[in-house]
C-alpha cells in the first residue's frame, strides 16, 4: 500500500502528483472507494494500513495530541489553500530531518508543518516538540533569537 496518504482537499496537480514523482502516495478515498470518509473514521482508516503517512491541511481536526498513534503518523501542512503547491516541498523537507527520515520514526507523531519548521507530539511523551527548517535542531531553550524566529512562525510563546 502507499507510504503518503493525502487528504480530499488536497489538490491533485499541485499536490498528490508532485509527492508521487519521488514516493508512493494516493488520496485517502482510495481507501474505501466510493464512499464519503468522514474525518472521525480516518484514524481508523490509517491504522488498518502499514505505517502509512497522513498529509493534511485540516488543522483544526488533526493537529491533536490525542490523535497519536503508534502506526501512523498525521502531518498537518499550515499553509494558506492558495500556497497548497508548497506542500510537497515542505513533506520533503520534513523527510529529511532525522525524527522523520524513515517510516519507523515518523510512526506515532501528529506534526504541524510550516516554512520555518514543524512541532510534534509523540506517541509515549507529553511533550511538545519543536524542528526548525533553518537549523536542523530541536528549539527547546528561548536564548538568543531563536525565541524571536519561533514566534514570528509559529506564534506564542517556545516550549
Amino acid at each position: 500500500m502507499s507510504q503518503i496518504i493525502v487528504d480530499e482537499q488536497l489538490h491533485v496537480q499541485r499536490v498528490l502528483l508532485p509527492i508521487q514523482r519521488w514516493t508512493t502516495a494516493q488520496r485517502i478515498t482510495s481507501l474505501r472507494s466510493g464512499t464519503v470518509i468522514k474525518d472521525d473514521v480516518i484514524p481508523n482508516l490509517l491504522a488498518q494500513e502499514k505505517q502509512p503517512t497522513f498529509v493534511t491541511m485540516n488543522i483544526k481536526d488533526f493537529w491533536n495530541p490525542a490523535l497519536r498513534d503508534k502506526r501512523y503518523c498525521i502531518v498537518c501542512m499550515d499553509v494558506p489553500d492558495e500556497r497548497q503547491s508548497e506542500i510537497p516541498g515542505l513533506l520533503r523537507r520534513l523527510f529529511r530531518l532525522l525524527t522523520f527520515k524513515t517510516k519507523v520514526n515518523r510512526m506515532g507523531k501528529v506534526a504541524k508543518v510550516n516554512n520555518a519548521g514543524v512541532q510534534y507530539y509523540q506517541f509515549g511523551d507529553e511533550e511538545l516538540h519543536s524542528l526548525s527548517f533553518l537549523t536542523h535542531s530541536c528549539r527547546r531553550t528561548t536564548q538568543g533569537n531563536n525565541s524571536q524566529v519561533f514566534k514570528t512562525y509559529f506564534g506564542g510563546t517556545m516550549p
